[in-house]
This record gives C-alpha cells, structure tokens and sequence, in this order.
C-alpha cells in the first residue's frame, strides 16, 4: 500500500463490499456525498494563539496538508474489480465535470476582467479620485487614445478611398455601357443600310454575270459561223445563209451590250456606297471591342486598388485591435492595484470582484483535484481486476460448455 491509499478507510470500504454495494457506489459516496465526512482537501483552521505578553511560542498556528485526492481503492481481489468500475465511472463522471468547470472558469475570468476595467473606467473618469496609480493610468490611456484616434482617421480615409474607387469605377462603366449600346445601335443601322445595298449588289453581279455569259455564248457563234463561212463550198444560196446568220449573231451581240453600260453605271453606283459602310462598320466593331477591353480593365483596376486599400485596412484594423487590447489591459491593470489597495470608496466593487475571486478559487481548487483523480489511477490494481474479471467470463463459459457437452 502507498501514502495515498493509506488515506482511504479501508474498513469502511469492506463494509460496503459486505453490503453488496457496487464500486460506482463507493465512488458516489467517496467523492459526491454532501455528508460530513474526512475531507482530504480540507485545511483545518489554525488553533487560537495565546497574544498575552510572554507566552511562548508552543502554540503557533498549525495546519494539516492536503492529501491528494484520488479514486477510493479496497484491498484483496474484490477491490481490485470493485476498482475496474470505480475507475470507469469515476473517470468519466470526473471528465465531464472537468470540462464543465473550465468552462465555467473561463467565463468566470473574463467576468472579472470585465469589472475590473469597468472599475478602472470609472474611477479614472471621476477627477476626484486621487488614487495610486490612478494618474500614471490616466497618461498611459491618454496616450493610447491618441494613438486608436490616429488609427481611426487612417482607417477612415481608408474607407474613403474605397468609396472614390467605387465611384470611379462606377462611373467608368456607366460611361461605358453608355458608348456600347451607341455602337450597339450604330452596327445595327449600319447593317440595316448594307443589308438592301448587298442585295442590290448582288442582283446587279448577277445580271453582269449572265450578260458575260450571254456575250460569250455569242461570240463562241459567231467564231463558229465565220468558221464554217470559210468551208462552205456549195451554192451561193448556202453561203448567203451563213452571212446572214453571221449578220444576226453580230446584231445580237450589240443588243446585248447595249445592256452592260447600265449594269457597270449600278454596280459603280452601289460599291462606294457598300464599301462606305463596311468600313464604318469595321470601325464600329473596333472601337466596340475597344470599349469591352476598357470596361475589364475599369473592373480589373478596380480589383487592384479595393485590394490595396483592403491590405490597409487589415494593417489598420490590426493595429486598432491591438490598441484595444493594450488600453484593456491597462484598465485591468489599474483595476487589479485597486483590488490590492483596497481604498475604502470602492468597498461595494470590491466586494462584488471578491465574490467572483471566490468562485474563481473554487473552482480552480476542484480542477485540481480532478486533476489529481485523473491522474491517480493505479494501473497495477486496474490490471488485476481486469485479469479477474476476464478469468471468471472465461470460468462460466467453460462450465457453460461442459454443461452443454454432457447433455
């Protein structure tokens, strides 16, 4: 047996055993009872001293140590598995609560902190206060309040440049989106005008075409007529024929080209005017791709200086975070020499910081002693008991078996 199981009254834990009482229960009585009991964390108040002039020293305050508080533990084989569910129980059970009450601390700090710089702030805001440490407070605050309101006017102007890069760009792309829809309805009158001019166009083409056509068609006669004009070696009759149908393919072919000065006149009259307008109409696409690429270019410059001034703005926020932090910690830093000066004005603040401080203590006393039952398991017994348990399932089984093999 160890110091720390020495603590335990192992007669009581016997008799619980007699009883029938399960290991939970022996922890539950051990760790969560609310009866009188030895309690192992208890630091008994110190005796009264004898103050009269000349007596000894023989009754000085004295005080027991804590004990370290850790899970309740029986002797023989039958603590040893009553330990497996006081460990299993306990544990759990101790966790839980552990976590409760860091949480529960951690609100409890900043609850303090919080009235402490409540505490600071209005004692630095009465001019009557003429507390230690009061006036150092006030010249350490005033210089981090000139510093947040340096922050604060490079912040706003932050902001500032922000809202003129909106607007210019805002701005831009109106401008923009308005030249767009004008070169959007100049292209669309454009080709509204080419549109009857092409068709013109090409009905003229395709009368120069068939005229071409027709011309060649006769002059292919002709050549074959004043071929056959040169072979023909019969009668006068026959060769009359031929001139005179010779005479009538050249008439044909005047009559036709009367016609082409006309196409020629139409189609020169309609190409300016179709070339005219395809230029403009070029000009018209360029000058609209140009407007797209200005726009991108309005919003990628947009992009560019929103995250210059985004950049900053975190350095600027950062900084004003920070101002923050130092001016509460200066608060509380004040606050905690007035909690340790204790000026009698305050007395009711105080109080009230005193009465968080005891539940602070509390509970920071009770995570130590879960601490110390997290941390106080016996390894060695767990192992037995476990051993002893596994043993006797394997026990029955087997009787089990041979019960059911001598059937």
């Amino acid at each position: 047996m160890t110091a720390r199981e020495d603590k335990l009254d192992p007669e009581s834990l016997r008799a619980d055993t007699a009883r029938g009482d399960t290991a939970a229960s022996v922890f539950d009585t051990t760790l969560g009872s609310t009866d009188e009991r030895d309690d192992a964390t208890r630091i008994d108040p110190p005796p009264p001293t004898d103050r009269r002039p000349g007596a000894s020293g023989r009754h000085a305050p004295t005080g027991s140590v804590r004990a370290i508080a850790s899970l309740p533990r029986g002797r023989g084989l039958g603590g040893d598995i009553g330990y497996v569910w006081t460990v299993l129980f306990g544990v759990t059970r101790s966790r839980r609560e552990l976590q409760k009450l860091e949480t529960q601390l951690a609100v409890q700090r900043a609850r303090r902190k919080k009235r402490l710089i409540e505490l600071a702030a209005r004692v630095l805001a009465d001019d009557d206060q003429q507390l230690p440490g009061v006036a150092a407070a006030r010249e350490r605050l005033a210089a981090l309040e000139e510093e947040r309101a340096r922050q604060a006017g490079q912040a706003a102007a932050a902001e500032t440049e922000a809202a003129a890069a909106r607007r210019d760009h805002e701005s831009d792309t109106r401008r923009l989106n308005g030249d767009l829809a004008t070169i959007d309805a100049e292209l669309a009158e454009l080709d509204k005008k080419l549109v009857p001019l092409e068709r013109e166009a090409q009905v003229a083409r395709k009368k120069a075409t068939e005229l071409q056509a027709t011309l060649d068609r006769i002059a292919a006669k002709i050549a074959s007529t004043e071929a056959s004009l040169v072979t023909v070696k019969g009668a006068r009759a026959d060769r009359a024929a031929v001139e005179a149908e010779l005479a009538t393919l050249k008439a044909d072919r005047v009559a036709v080209q009367r016609d082409e000065p006309a196409i020629a006149a139409e189609l020169d009259a309609l190409l300016p005017r179709i070339a005219e307008l395809e230029a403009r109409r070029t000009a018209a696409r360029e000058q609209l791709e140009a407007t797209r690429t200005e726009l991108t270019a309005s919003a990628e410059r947009l992009v560019e200086r929103l995250g210059v001034v985004g950049a900053h703005q975190k350095v600027i926020d950062r900084a004003l975070a920070e101002s923050q932090t130092a001016r509460d910690r200066a608060l509380a830093d004040l606050g905690e020499r007035l909690v340790i000066d204790r000026p009698r004005s305050l007395g009711r603040d105080l109080a009230d910081i005193d009465a968080i401080d005891v539940d602070i203590a509390g509970d920071e006393r009770r995570i130590m002693e879960l601490h110390e039952v997290l941390g106080s398991i016996h390894k060695g017994a767990l192992a037995r008991g476990i051993a002893v348990m596994a043993a006797g399932v394997l026990a029955v089984v087997a009787l089990a078996v041979w019960l059911f093999l001598l059937r």
